[in-house]
């Protein structure tokens, strides 16, 4: 059943977030998040909340309720002993780790809330990609037009070898082409179209020649 695959992938969806996953189990994942609307939304809410900690003003926090240093170790360890039951005790339900790894979640949530950052239907400031290869640099902005929705693409680090394919995804799944482009070892900002409305769009994200994620972004308003 959907839901029980769901439960059992809420501790990957933690280390996907913060980019520790393991390649067996992010690949499961990403299959499962291209069908699954709940787990995209709570992916989204997950990767939001990691890309804002940086932005966090540690004065104005009470340290007395902040997390402990170690947190993201412990959130990966959780996440990682959650595979290892699952694959070796699939009737065992492990609740208390997922409790864990939901609780740890939302008390990130709650201290950083405020400095989280939204796309509305207006905005085109460009924000960087939650997922990137090692060495690249890339951000994105969007902005409604009569077409669809226009996509500001600035880049740095991909291979300039290679020819990459931009997409946006809408909330069922489906991907709608915004045009390709090539890597460059320098800054480089291209204008790139898709027939998506931008009310629409869920999803930003980018495959190379072999139709390998290399650049990923889900959106929420």
């Amino acid at each position: 059943m959907r839901a029980d695959e769901c439960r059992s992938l809420r501790g990957e969806l933690a280390s996907v977030a913060l980019d520790r996953s393991e390649d067996d189990g992010r690949t499961r994942t990403l299959a499962h998040l291209d069908g699954c609307a709940d787990c995209r939304h709570e992916l989204s809410e997950l990767r939001r909340t990691v890309r804002a900690l940086p932005a966090a003003s540690l004065e104005h926090l009470d340290t007395d309720h902040m997390p402990s240093t170690d947190l993201a170790d412990r959130i990966t360890r959780s996440a990682r002993e959650e595979r290892h039951h699952t694959r070796h005790r699939r009737g065992r339900r492990a609740a208390r780790v997922l409790a864990g790894v939901a609780a740890a979640a939302a008390a990130i949530v709650a201290l950083v809330s405020f400095a989280l950052v939204r796309i509305d239907d207006t905005s085109a400031a460009l924000q960087p990609f939650a997922t990137a290869p090692n060495g690249a640099i890339a951000t994105f902005g969007l902005e409604k037009n009569n077409q669809g929705t226009k996509i500001l693409l600035r880049q740095r680090g991909l291979d300039p070898a290679r020819v990459y394919w931009l997409w946006l995804t809408d909330a069922s799944g489906q991907r709608f082409s915004a045009g390709t482009f090539r890597g460059t070892a320098h800054d480089e900002t291209i204008t790139l179209q898709s027939a998506l409305p931008l009310d629409q769009t869920v999803r930003v994200w980018c495959t190379d020649s072999d139709t390998a994620v290399v650049l990923d972004s889900w959106i929420q308003r």
